[in-house]
């Protein structure tokens, strides 16, 4: 059994057959996948909408109420306000509905008084409930008695401490204001004399200064004005003015002697100057 010395002229194996090529040899005409029909869901040219913080921002501009610097500085009352009332606010108030705008007056009362740290009591305040249940505005204060428009704020002696907002009197429906006995400082800023419904208005005991608002003494609507006990200062009240055309017992006016009219000559019980007080209060909680 020895191996052939010769060889074979036939192959070992059957030779290999190639694979079949899979690819097309001729390109096709149709598209490797049907075009859809459904648009991204904001077209590339159009802007997306704005955030509720953005349109917020847009209207306290455009209707005068705050600067949009301020509204854009960290930690301000008007961008504290802002923010909480466009993101925080649990009541989701509508932009456009009329109370809005009430609305974020009273927080940026509330920050400008520092609300968050020292009010005494601030119950339901920068909750998710109406301005009307809010404390000092609420129906133990007589705050809402037409629809939901402010009508009284009450918070004397309630540890309010800094500077009243002017922006806060442009809530033309208040007749009641009562911040007597807090830590309010600065001026008692002009527009207050816009409020014509204005009947009461106590800011007695607190370290106020500047000049009393030219206008305040003309306001026939007021009956109850207290201002004493601060560090105010201007022009005599004129015994020409609404206040003091009152009958005596019309109005109650109490103020700072440097601002009484020769208040020595008018009868005790007088409707100016009823009772005057020579010597500045100095709260030393403030």
């Amino acid at each position: 059994n020895d191996p052939s010395t010769h060889p074979s002229n036939k192959p070992s194996v059957a030779p290999t057959v190639p694979l079949k090529d899979s690819s097309t040899t001729t390109p096709t005409k149709l598209p490797s996948s049907l075009p859809t029909s459904k648009t991204t869901d904001f077209p590339t040219n159009v802007p997306a909408p704005k955030s509720r913080i953005e349109e917020t921002k847009a209207l306290l501009i455009s209707k005068g109420i705050a600067d949009k610097s301020r509204l854009e500085t960290l930690g301000v009352p008007e961008n504290l306000a802002m923010t909480w009332i466009a993101d925080i606010d649990g009541l989701k108030i509508p932009i456009n509905d009329v109370f809005f705008i009430q609305r974020y007056l009273l927080v940026l009362f509330y920050y400008s008084t520092n609300g968050q740290t020292e009010w005494t009591n601030k119950e339901q305040w920068l909750s998710d409930s109406t301005e009307c249940e809010w404390f000092g505005i609420n129906k133990d204060h007589g705050g809402c008695e037409s629809g939901r428009a402010i009508r009284s704020i009450e918070l004397d002696i309630n540890g309010l401490k800094g500077t009243l907002p002017s922006e806060l009197f442009l809530l033309t429906e208040l007749v009641t204001i009562n911040f007597d006995s807090n830590c309010l400082r600065g001026t008692i800023p002009q527009e207050i004399t816009s409020l014509t419904k204005l009947e009461k208005l106590w800011m007695d005991r607190n370290v106020l200064d500047g000049e009393v608002p030219e206008g305040l003494w003309s306001m026939t609507s007021l009956n109850s004005l207290s201002l004493y006990y601060n560090r105010l200062k201007g022009d005599k009240i004129p015994l020409d003015s609404g206040v003091c055309q009152k009958q005596p017992n019309d109005i109650f006016v109490t103020v700072d002697c440097v601002l009484c009219p020769d208040w020595n000559t008018i009868t005790d019980g007088g409707p100016c100057c009823d009772n005057c007080w020579v010597d500045w209060f100095y709260n030393p909680k403030c």
